[in-house]
C-alpha cells in the first residue's frame, strides 16, 4: 500500500508492529494489517482503498449483504483462511469463481486464492464491514450445523 501511495511507510511500520503483537497474543481476529490500518491507526480511508482497487486494478465492487452466501459459498473452503485474507469466494458458476476481497492489493493473497480455486477467478472488492458481516454469518451457520450433527 506504500507503493500505491495509500499510506506512509511509518504507518506500515506501526501496523506491522501491532500485527506482531496480535499474533503473539493469539488474537487472530485482530491480526490483519488492513484492519489495523483502517480501524486502529485510522491511517487509511477505506473509500480511498476501494476507489484505488476499482480504478487502478479494474476489479468490480460488490456488497456481499445482497448475496445469499448460504447457497453460493463452498463449505469446503476454510473460514480461517477467509478471515486471514479478508476474502470470500461467494459464488461459482461452472469453473468460474466469484471472489470478493478487501485485500486485492496483496499479491500473496491473490496468488494463494488463484492457486487454491480451480478454473477462472473473477475478483471483486468489498468494504471490510461487508466481509466481516458475511464471515460472521458463515461462521454462525457452520457452528449451527456442527451443533446439529449427531455424535459419531
Amino acid at each position: 500500500m506504500v507503493a500505491n501511495r495509500l499510506i506512509e511507510s511509518e504507518d506500515q511500520e506501526a501496523a506491522t508492529h501491532r500485527l506482531l503483537e496480535a499474533i503473539q497474543a493469539d488474537d487472530l481476529q485482530r491480526a490483519g494489517l488492513l484492519r489495523i490500518l483502517l480501524y486502529e491507526l485510522k491511517a487509511l480511508r477505506e473509500e480511498r482503498l476501494l476507489d484505488h482497487m476499482v480504478e487502478v486494478s479494474g476489479i468490480g465492487l460488490v456488497d456481499l449483504s445482497s448475496y445469499n452466501l448460504s447457497e453460493g459459498f463452498n463449505r469446503e473452503i476454510d473460514l480461517e483462511l477467509c478471515w486471514a485474507t479478508w476474502t470470500i469466494p461467494f459464488d461459482t458458476v461452472e469453473d468460474v469463481h466469484f471472489v470478493s476481497t478487501a485485500y486485492y492489493l496483496s499479491d500473496p493473497v491473490v496468488k494463494h486464492w488463484v492457486e487454491l480455486l480451480p478454473g477462472r477467478v473473477i475478483w471483486f472488492a468489498s468494504p471490510m464491514a461487508s466481509i466481516i458481516e458475511s464471515l460472521e454469518q458463515l461462521s454462525a451457520e457452520v457452528s449451527d450445523l456442527s451443533a446439529r450433527k449427531p455424535p459419531a
